[in-house]
This record gives structure tokens, C-alpha cells and sequence, in this order.
């Protein structure tokens, strides 16, 4: 019972229904049937697509922005004033470096 069930489905999806000796025979207008309805369901999916995409548009309700909740990062001002600190030895260092001697050997000299 179960396997005439399955030979009756797998035959539905077969190219002939046994006319043909060879199970070869085409049925074109199948073909474009199955074609043409394929091409107007993608159609209208895409205008329905389309159609309500361009009324979320205009109702101004699909490109809309929420306010921020937070108000932003909070400053670490301790160790900013020690990053900068720091620059501002490393300027004092650097500003004379005819005074500072360097403790690598220079073959140059």
C-alpha cells in the first residue's frame, strides 16, 4: 500500500506517464507552465515587497532614529593628568638633547 503510494508520487515527477518506451519524451508546455507560474509568484512577492517597503517609507516610521540614552563615556581625568604629565617630561627631557648624554656608544664621534 505504502509502495503504490511512493510509485504514484515518484510517476508525477517522472518526464512521461509510461507512454514513452524510453522515459525520455519532454513535456514543453509543463516546462513553461511551471516557468511562467515560478515568475509570477516572484513577482508578486516583489511588488508586495515593493508596495510596503515604500508606505514604511513615506510614513516616515522605517528610517527613524532613537534619542541616545546615555550621554556619553565618562572622562578619567586622573589618568589623563597622568598621560599628560608625562608628555610634559618627556618635552622637558627631549627639549635639550645637546645636554643629555646618551648611553649608547655613537661610532660617529
Amino acid at each position: 500500500m505504502l509502495k503504490d503510494y511512493f510509485r504514484k508520487i515518484f510517476k508525477k515527477f517522472t518526464f512521461s506517464k509510461g507512454e514513452d518506451s524510453s522515459k525520455r519524451m519532454f513535456k514543453p508546455y509543463k516546462d513553461w507552465k511551471i516557468l511562467v507560474i515560478s515568475f509570477s509568484v516572484g513577482l508578486i512577492i516583489s511588488i508586495g515587497l515593493n508596495t510596503y517597503l515604500s508606505v514604511r517609507i513615506i510614513d516616515n516610521s522605517f528610517l527613524t532614529t532613537l534619542a541616545p540614552v546615555n550621554s556619553g563615556p565618562v572622562l578619567d581625568r586622573a589618568g589623563l593628568t597622568k598621560v599628560l604629565s608625562d608628555f610634559a617630561a618627556k618635552e622637558a627631557f627631549l627639549a635639550n638633547p645637546s645636554a643629555t648624554t646618551s648611553p649608547v656608544v655613537d661610532p660617529s664621534r
